[in-house]
C-alpha cells in the first residue's frame, strides 16, 4: 500500500514566488508542485498560459527539484471571450520574469495551439497542461490534436473540470474521456484532472499521484495549503486597499474643503447635541 511521509525539505512546504491575477489556478499550486515531483517530465507543454500562475508553478518546482525539464508556454497572449481580452503587457511581464528567474527551463511560444503543434515531434511531451478555451469543442479538439505528441510516460492535466457555467465544457469532456484511461482528480476550486495516457508510466509515480488525490489526509492538506496561499494573497490586496484608503482619507482631512465643511457643520452638530440631551 502506498504511503507518503512529509519530510522537512518536501516541496509541499514551498510557497509560490509569483502570484498574479487571475486567481483561478492559485489553489492548485501545491498540487502542481507534487505533480512535477512525481512525474519528473523532461518536456512540459502548457496550452493556455495567460498571466502565468500555473506555468511559474511548474518552473519553480523544476528549479526546486533540480530537474532538467524544458517548460513550453503556448498562447497567443491576446485572450478570448471566456478569459477576456488584454494587451501586450501580460506577455511582456511574464516573458521578463521567466527570463530572469527561469532562463534554463522556461520557453514562451507566441502562437496558436495548432500552429505550435507542428513544432513538437510525436511521442515527445511528458506532461501536457490543457488550459485554453474551455468550450466542449475546444477542449476536445486540443486533446485529440495533441494526444499523438504525448510520450509513453505521458500525462495530461485538465483545468476547470468542476466548472459548469454556461459555455464551459471541460467537465463534460473530462467525464467522457477519463474512463478510457487511469486518472486522478482534485475536485475543489475549479477542479484539476490528471489523465494517465502513456503506456509506460512509472507505477510508483502513478501510485503516488493517485494516493494524494484519494487519501483523506493528503487531499485536505493540499486543499488547505492551496486555500492558505489564495487567502494570503487576498489579505495582502485588502491591506493595500485599506492603506490606500487611509491615505486618501488623511489627505482629505488636511484639505481646505474638509476644514470648511467642518466649520459649516458645527451649528448642526451643536443642535444635534442639544436634541440628544433633551431626549435623554
Amino acid at each position: 500500500m502506498t504511503k507518503i511521509n512529509l519530510q522537512n525539505n518536501d516541496i509541499f512546504f514551498e510557497n509560490p514566488k509569483r502570484i498574479v491575477y487571475p486567481t483561478c489556478w492559485i489553489e492548485f499550486i501545491p498540487v502542481g508542485f507534487k505533480i512535477i515531483e512525481y512525474s519528473k517530465p523532461m518536456c512540459l507543454v502548457e496550452l493556455g498560459t495567460h498571466s502565468g500562475n500555473s506555468f511559474c508553478t511548474f518552473n519553480q518546482a523544476v528549479e526546486f527539484l533540480h530537474l532538467e525539464t524544458k517548460c513550453y508556454a503556448i498562447d497567443n497572449w491576446e485572450g478570448d471571450f471566456q478569459a477576456g481580452f488584454y494587451g501586450p503587457s501580460i506577455y511582456d511581464e511574464l516573458f521578463e520574469y521567466c527570463r530572469q528567474e527561469y532562463p534554463q527551463s522556461a520557453i514562451l511560444i507566441k502562437k496558436t495551439f495548432d500552429e505550435a503543434n507542428l513544432l513538437f515531434e510525436d511521442n515527445s511531451i511528458d506532461l501536457l497542461h490543457l488550459d485554453g478555451l474551455h468550450t466542449y469543442e475546444a477542449i476536445k479538439h486540443d486533446f485529440f490534436k495533441w494526444l499523438p505528441k504525448l510520450s509513453h510516460t505521458g500525462i495530461i492535466l485538465f483545468h476547470d473540470i468542476c466548472v459548469k457555467s454556461k459555455g464551459f465544457g471541460v467537465h463534460q469532456f473530462w467525464n467522457e474521456i477519463k474512463a478510457d484511461y487511469g486518472f486522478a482528480e482534485f475536485c475543489y476550486g475549479n477542479g484539476l484532472g490528471v489523465l494517465f495516457v502513456g503506456s509506460e508510466i512509472d507505477q510508483i509515480q502513478k501510485d503516488n499521484l493517485l494516493f494524494i488525490s484519494r487519501d483523506g489526509i493528503w487531499k485536505n492538506l493540499l486543499e488547505m495549503k492551496g486555500q492558505h496561499i489564495f487567502l494570503k494573497r487576498e489579505n495582502k490586496l485588502l491591506e493595500f486597499a485599506l492603506s490606500r484608503s487611509s491615505k486618501i482619507l488623511d489627505n482629505y482631512k488636511e484639505s481646505k474643503s474638509y476644514k470648511i465643511g467642518m466649520i459649516l457643520l458645527s451649528p448642526l452638530r451643536y443642535l444635534m447635541n442639544k436634541i440628544n440631551k433633551f431626549r435623554s
